[in-house]
């Protein structure tokens, strides 16, 4: 995908995690989860151009993302 400069999409339907319900806030926090887990990763350091578009989470990432900024200053 970083070789063609295409962006992957993460769109959660539903979970195996039975404290995710599947109504609700559950998309919002489906898809926030998963976008804490791949910046508190280490995707970015193999695949630093690599792009997201996250449907759901939208609304979420950028708070997200400023805490994550908030900690490498820690």
């Amino acid at each position: 995908m970083v070789e063609y400069d295409i962006p992957a999409i993460i769109h959660v339907s539903t979970s195996c995690n039975n404290c995710f319900h599947t109504t609700g806030a559950h998309y919002l926090n489906a898809d926030t989860t998963a976008f804490m887990q791949l910046l508190q990763g280490d995707l970015f350091k193999d695949f630093p151009t690599l792009r997201f578009l996250i449907p759901h989470g939208g609304g979420a990432v950028p708070y997200h993302w400023a805490v994550s900024a908030a900690w490498r200053w820690c």
